[in-house]
């Protein structure tokens, strides 16, 4: 049985100053809604709905809307169908179903977006009347009309607590009625939600290869990629298909082809990989590599030759398939001028010398470039850094007030263990350095976080270190984060 909220008055139609009110409220509310994508309502809808107890800003009186009074603002809103779907979002079951019969009612595409996602309502007549509404627009609007509502149609990736058939049947309906040529239109769309569905779509019809050309001229690479991957062998022997999808932009669909070409024509894929082996992206230069190391190519001498012309590609391909005896050509560029070089010189290195190299690496974390400072702390973290080179770290951080090294070495503090991540942030927390201190709490923030995710004792030579540094920082902390660390740390100093 339904229940009002206020028995009273929800039963009454509103006052002429209530209506006029709350219909400039949903006039605003309806303007915001309108301003959305249709595949960005059902994000809207889930944000209204979250509230459980707390109106909108914009529409103070969203909570003592009645069902009686769906019609009356509907009738006095600039646009019906607007307020309608914002109503249609109401917490009272009752509005939202008065709201669904309206929509039926005024039967415009906007009504779409507003029927499917009441099509999955918790509410049983709700829903029920929200499917009757899609029956009837499928028939009065036709496929084309809900083809901006491809991507809401397909599986949420949320749980629903009732799925409507309907929704699974409108799809059917839509997929089996839509032209392959409007699907590849839409791969065009503004909307990537809607891109990407019309590219799914379309590989399920398998008719990627008609859209292979549309979705290279676009900008979204996911949409490509869904193209690429579902390209078949008859697709990909399309006149043009496989060189644009080599040159392509977008890397993924350059793999997609390469990997064809290497199942399909070995020799055509080893000159391509030739030409790929100096791409910028990881991943397709490290299918090039493959492809030349099955066919006995030298990808090494490659990169060899390259370095004088194009430095940063070449170092980050010789990092990958060099030896160590490349590690002081590569040296020389840590001094390079442009931080590009000495970034991709210092990833290098890592991967070439390993431990030999890191001083060296440590040093590079105090680069003017940030982002040598991130290659150089990704680099020291993927060989695991010794507690000296921890240490050293330290010391040059906290003279040092470079965001760039800061935020280098916390990074690099963080993956050294849940007692070196205590050890550290204990030390700085109440620093006078408030940069310093701001990142120690953080430190040891995370560091509580993951408490529960790793059982090791702190090492003998570092339990004096924290039996001092642990109440220090603690006496600066609030009462309940302080009360946190000595419930977590105690029983381990306690032994």
């Amino acid at each position: 049985m339904w229940k009002w909220r206020r028995r009273g008055q929800d039963n009454d139609a509103p006052a002429p100053l209530v209506l006029t009110a709350v219909s400039n409220d949903l006039a605003r509310g309806a303007a915001r809604l309108g301003a959305l994508a249709w595949t960005d309502w059902r994000r809207f809808d889930a944000e209204l709905r979250a509230r459980t107890t707390t109106a909108p800003d914009w529409i103070a009186g969203w909570w003592g809307i009645a069902p009686d009074a769906v019609i009356p603002y509907c009738s006095a809103a600039a646009e019906p169908t607007l307020a309608a779907a914002l109503l249609s979002m109401h917490p009272n079951g009752r509005v939202r179903e008065a709201a669904v019969r309206q929509l039926i009612l005024l039967g415009t595409p906007d009504c779409i977006p507003a029927l499917i996602l009441r099509s999955t309502d918790w509410v049983r007549q709700v829903r029920d009347a929200a499917s009757e509404g899609l029956d009837g627009l499928r028939e009065t609007l036709g496929p084309s009309a809900f083809l901006p509502a491809l991507s809401l149609l397909e599986q949420p990736r949320w749980s629903v607590r009732a799925r409507a058939d309907s929704l699974d049947e409108t799809r059917s309906w839509l997929l089996s009625r839509i032209e392959t040529a409007d699907l590849v239109t839409a791969v065009h769309w503004s909307d990537p939600k809607v891109r990407r569905a019309a590219a799914r779509a379309l590989v399920a019809r398998s008719a990627a290869g008609a859209a292979v050309m549309s979705a290279l001229d676009q900008s979204d690479p996911v949409a490509a990629t869904i193209i690429a991957n579902g390209m078949t062998s008859a697709d990909w022997a399309l006149p043009g298909a496989l060189e644009r999808a080599l040159d392509s932009r977008f890397s993924q669909v350059a793999s997609s082809a390469l990997a064809w070409l290497q199942t399909n024509d070995p020799e055509r894929a080893l000159e391509a990989s030739l030409s790929a082996l100096m791409s910028r992206s990881t991943t397709l230069r490290f299918l090039a590599q493959h492809v030349c190391r099955m066919h006995g190519s030298d990808s090494r001498a490659v990169y060899l030759a390259a370095i004088g012309s194009q430095p940063v590609v070449a170092l980050a391909g010789l990092g990958e398939v060099g030896d160590v005896r490349d590690a002081d050509l590569v040296s020389t560029y840590l001094n390079a001028s442009r931080p590009s070089e000495r970034a991709a010189a210092t990833t290098a290195l890592g991967r070439l010398a390993g431990r030999s190299a890191e001083e060296r690496l440590s040093e590079m974390l105090a680069d003017s470039s940030p982002r040598v400072a991130r290659s150089a702390s990704w680099a020291l973290i993927r060989m695991g850094a010794t507690p000296a080179t921890i240490e050293r770290v330290w010391e040059m951080a906290v003279p040092l007030r470079s965001p760039g090294l800061r935020k280098a070495a916390f990074r690099l503090f963080g993956s050294g263990g849940r007692w070196t991540a205590l050890r550290l942030a204990c030390r700085g927390i109440g620093s006078d350095d408030a940069d310093l201190d701001a990142r120690c709490r953080d430190l040891l923030a995370n560091c509580m976080r993951s408490w529960n995710q790793s059982f090791t004792s702190p090492p003998a030579g570092e339990r004096l270190e924290l039996d001092a540094l642990v109440p220090r920082a603690v006496s600066h902390l609030s009462e309940a984060d302080g009360e946190t660390v000595m419930l977590s740390v105690k029983p381990y100093l306690d032994r």
